[in-house]
């Protein structure tokens, strides 16, 4: 076995010597099987709060960070009033096997310190180009002031976190690095939580992780001694200025078959449906749709999403369609706490209310949506009003005699208190509370454009743009429940329209197979259209071509819609391919 601390001491001292070591055939194969190792292993929650004192956790979307943030506070900030030794937590909380009795360690007792990185950075950054320097040293204790009862002085939190500091008794959990998009703001943030490291999270011989020795000496440390650093971001919007290499970098990744079944069975005992906990299980893990079981259900905020949605119905079950899904999760938000949305509750009202809603979230998100000005699709307060207005002065009904800026005003406080889909993400920093929302309503607003002007020339301007491709999606199995034939129509000017790979890949039939699965009860021709054009795709007249489509027509042809009767379109099209004729269909055939 390669001891690759001795070898990283040896640079250290003498990198000539190193380097030659390295170069070693043998020793060299060995350090990168060491390192795959390294990359391939996954742990579980406890393990990484109990072994690393600085890390750097990144994850998609809804996969459960700032959620695994207040968690971790709030266990540690419970055993440090409790007094008590270690922080105890019950094993099925960090890890989806584990059994209820047992108890895993999160390690010693440390005074959470959580920040939200984009209040740090409204509160430093009040007004465009007016930086205050604030350090972020100095914003603690501050950064629980909208959390303190009135009256009460931020100044005693600052000085009780900075006696737990000199006595290396703080973990910091500083939330949402990605949330912080402007490249300049950025930087100087990075470079804040880099001066944090060096002043209070080091080693027991007082180095940084940051310093290169420290690094190549292998940070030898007494792991439940000083301060600990915990950085979250979306991994996504991360690169704009990753932290230092040093830190160790973990994902977040998607929940396992046991890790759903486990959520599903504490939802249901939380919900008082104990008994429907398989059932919650299997509407998710087997659903129809393979974009639910394998993304939606793989996903912590989407399956509580779905969870809530049977719990709501749990006779009905699931709907098989995506589009259905985020039908029904907007009507169960818009409808609730109607008295919550301020001016435009009190113009609209009643059950108008919802709709004047959805319009206005369908107009936000076409605008955000894979707009360039915003990368990692948040909007800062003053866009968003200018397009809370725009969309407002589209329909005076929505606003009877109010001031536009005055219902614009209202609405992004409600945003900011309200759980829906359109949300604050930070102090003056908004965006959607999941990608998957900003595409579906981004697609509402754009079947709302096509209907009205008899065009979809906006949808194929929008065609070739991969960031695109699923909001596109959605909008065809929206166009489909008003107008199952304009939605035919569409599909057929897909067909139709030029192949943007220019015929190296079949993109236009993989969308409209995609498509399909949107669509309830689709027609047959267009279903049959595209079985014939898969097929033909799975000819293995170009064996390079083949390698790279093969996967992908295959899983594309077995999720076409199917029916059980001699009309089933999938079937004729696998009959008429066999019968091909002559030796120019020998190849056809073979695809069938």
């Amino acid at each position: 076995m390669v001891d690759e601390t001795i070898l990283y001491r040896v640079a250290a001292l003498d990198p000539y010597a190193a380097r030659y070591r390295i170069y070693d055939p043998v020793l060299h194969q060995a350090l990168l099987k060491a390192v795959r190792e390294a990359e391939e292993r996954t742990y579980h929650l406890a393990e990484l709060v109990r072994q690393q004192r600085w890390l750097v956790l990144l994850g998609h979307p809804g996969s459960g960070k700032s959620t695994l943030a207040r968690w971790l506070a709030l266990q540690l900030a419970r055993t440090v009033h409790a007094g008590q030794a270690m922080v105890e937590v019950p094993a099925d909380h960090v890890q989806p096997d584990g059994e209820p009795a047992a108890r895993e360690t999160l390690g010693p007792p440390r005074l959470p310190v959580l920040v939200r990185i984009a209040e740090y950075a409204a509160r430093r950054w009040p007004r465009p180009g007016e930086d205050t320097r604030l350090p972020l040293r100095n914003y603690l204790g501050g950064h629980l002031e909208k959390q303190l009862a009135q009256g009460t002085r931020t100044a005693a939190f600052h000085a009780l976190i900075r006696d737990y500091l000199h006595a290396g008794r703080v973990t910091f959990i500083l939330d949402g690095l990605d949330e912080v998009t402007d490249p300049d703001q950025r930087h100087a943030i990075a470079g804040e939580i880099e001066t944090l490291i060096r002043e209070w999270v080091c080693d027991a011989q007082g180095r940084s992780p940051l310093d290169y020795k420290h690094a190549l000496e292998g940070g030898a440390d007494l792991l439940w001694q000083g301060n600990q650093l915990i950085v979250t971001s979306r991994i996504v919007g991360y690169p704009i200025r990753p932290l230092h290499e040093n830190l160790p970098h973990f994902v977040i990744q998607p929940m396992d078959d046991s890790a759903v079944r486990r959520f599903c069975h504490n939802w249901a005992t939380a919900k008082g449906m104990e008994t429907r906990a398989d059932e919650l299980a299997q509407a998710v893990l087997e659903h129809s749709n393979p974009y639910v079981r394998e993304q939606m259900a793989r996903n912590p905020l989407l399956l509580t999403i779905l969870a809530q949605l049977f719990s709501d119905a749990p006779e009905a079950g699931l709907p098989a369609r995506r589009v259905a899904l985020y039908e029904r999760a907007k009507n169960a938000v818009f409808k609730q706490r109607p008295d919550q949305w301020g001016l435009l509750a009190q113009v609209m009202g009643g059950e108008h209310l919802p709709k004047a809603l959805e319009r206005i979230t369908a107009f936000l998100a076409f605008h955000l949506h894979a707009n360039a000005d915003y990368p990692a699709a948040l909007a800062d307060k003053r866009s968003v009003q200018a397009w809370l207005q725009l969309a407002l002065s589209k329909e005076p009904d929505l606003t009877g005699s109010h001031r536009l800026d005055d219902v614009a005003d209202e609405l992004l406080e409600a945003a900011a208190n309200l759980s829906g889909f359109f949300v604050a993400r930070g102090e003056g920093v908004y965006g959607f509370l999941h990608r998957q929302f900003q595409e579906y309503f981004a697609a509402l607003h754009l079947v709302r454009l096509g209907t009205g002007a008899g065009s979809w020339a906006l949808f194929f301007e929008h065609f070739t743009d991969p960031n695109w491709r699923e909001a596109l999606l959605l909008a065809v199995g929206i166009l489909a429940q008003s107008d199952g034939h304009a939605a035919a129509g569409l599909l057929l000017e897909v067909l139709k329209a030029p192949d943007p790979t220019g015929g190296l890949l079949p993109h236009n039939v993989l969308f409209v197979a995609a498509a399909l699965r949107e669509v309830e009860n689709p027609p047959a021709w267009p279903v049959r259209r595209v079985a014939d054009e898969l097929i033909r795709a799975y000819r293995r007249d170009d064996e390079d071509r083949f390698a790279v489509l093969e996967e992908r027509v295959r899983r594309a042809f077995g999720e076409l819609p199917r029916r059980g009767d001699h009309e089933d379109p999938v079937s004729a099209a696998l009959a008429a391919a066999l019968n091909a004729g002559g030796e120019a269909g020998r190849l056809t055939r073979l695809a069938a």
